[in-house]
């Protein structure tokens, strides 16, 4: 009697077509792909015969959706949320549905953002985010649940009325940095983009805004280091990317099988908060800070003196004095001096009244006081700084 041999199973070959950017997920993407004794390929390799594909949906975009990939099983990993521009949607429009998407978990992303920026001691928060993804909405819901809980407030592009396209020209982003001056300091931004978040850190050092003390970025990607991009590190959600990777490998698994060949979307929990400069310097204090920081922006425009501020917190003013500098690295005095000029430069770039109402407005006790002090910071007079920067100014 002839016994039968059984035939080797093939060894399967999935491609992956991932951003340069993606290297710990692809290593741990061999690494499984190993213990299964799997085959990995670049899509570029031609005559290979694949049983699937793990792919990032921004490196298909331009990539004409034929040929034998159509028919496959394919994971698209979400490793960012998309730049301005970017639509999911679009750059996956032809492909073969359904497909397995892995993402990080939105929610756990505005949770573990705005928890970061509250323990910093930010007493207003903000959220830049836009797109089609519903994505987005859950991680602004989630952002502004703990905002609430911790009584801070909260603000959004749409309540702070800009749109999308606000980030394409520094001109724009001065508009914004003066809306958010409006409406209170310090503040803790959270951009759910790198480059939002590098472009938002310069221009904010171009205006003079002290990075984290007045203004603290927090944004969520792979690249948390000082760069071109960004002037100083920034610091960053960790996306937990090997595990996202993992989750693909365990879905295309699961679609070559056919065992789930319906659309699924898995999403993997943010890990921490990586800190860097763009929010680490806020430590020690900032209960207190943070009540300082609020009385003098809302006063700053009255004739206070330290001891009001010292009265607002709680604390003696000596007390107060050295825990302010300790933390921010300059005077109670120099502090309030700060905020009247910058409200001065404000008031000079949008030209609004004449230079006694302005002064009056920022709490300079004539227009002499305002141009002596105003001179010796910014180094022109109040008149010769509209000219320049005020409405028709060079």
């Amino acid at each position: 009697m002839k016994i039968g041999v059984r035939k080797a199973e093939r060894r399967k070959i999935i491609g992956l077509l991932l951003s340069r950017e993606s290297k710990s997920c692809r290593e741990v993407i061999l690494q499984c792909a190993s213990r299964k004794s799997w085959s990995v390929v670049g899509l570029g390799q031609v005559g290979r015969r694949l049983d699937g594909w793990i792919t990032e949906p921004s490196q298909l975009v331009g990539m004409p959706a034929s040929g034998p990939l159509l028919h496959l099983p394919r994971v698209d990993l979400l490793l960012r949320w998309p730049e301005e521009g970017e639509s999911i949607d679009e750059a996956t429009t032809g492909w073969k549905e359904p497909v397995s998407r892995v993402l990080a978990d939105p929610a756990s992303a505005g949770k573990r953002a705005a928890e970061h920026l509250v323990a910093k001691g930010f007493p207003y928060l903000a959220m830049l985010a836009w797109g089609p993804l519903v994505e987005v909405e859950t991680c602004r819901a989630a952002f502004a649940q703990v905002a609430a809980a911790a009584r801070c407030r909260f603000w959004d592009h749409s309540s702070l009325g800009i749109g999308e396209k606000f980030c394409r020209g520094p001109r724009l982003w001065e508009v914004f940095l003066d809306k958010l001056v409006q409406v209170g300091q310090p503040v803790g931004v959270f951009l759910p983009s790198l480059v939002l978040g590098s472009s938002l850190l310069r221009a904010a050092q171009r205006r003079g805004l002290r990075i984290p003390e007045d203004l603290g970025v927090l944004s969520c990607g792979v690249a948390p280091f000082p760069s071109a991009r960004s002037p100083m590190s920034l610091s960053c959600l960790d996306m937990n990317l090997p595990s996202q990777a993992l989750a693909a490998v365990q879905q295309l698994d699961l679609r070559m099988q056919a065992h789930r060949p319906n659309i699924e979307i898995v999403t993997i929990p943010v890990r921490r908060v990586l800190v860097r400069e763009s929010t680490g310097g806020r430590t020690g204090d900032r209960v207190f800070i943070s009540r300082a920081h609020r009385f003098i922006f809302h006063n700053f425009h009255r004739p206070i003196q330290v001891a009001d501020v010292a009265e607002a917190t709680g604390l003696p003013v000596r007390s107060l004095s050295r825990r302010f500098a300790r933390a921010i690295g300059t005077t109670v005095a120099h502090e309030i001096f700060r905020l009247r000029v910058a409200h001065v430069q404000r008031l000079l770039r949008q030209g609004r009244g004449k230079l006694r109402q302005v002064a009056s407005l920022s709490g300079f006790s004539s227009v002499e006081h305002l141009s002596r002090c105003f001179l010796r910071v910014v180094g022109q007079s109040p008149g010769e700084y509209r000219r320049r920067h005020g409405p028709g100014g060079a």
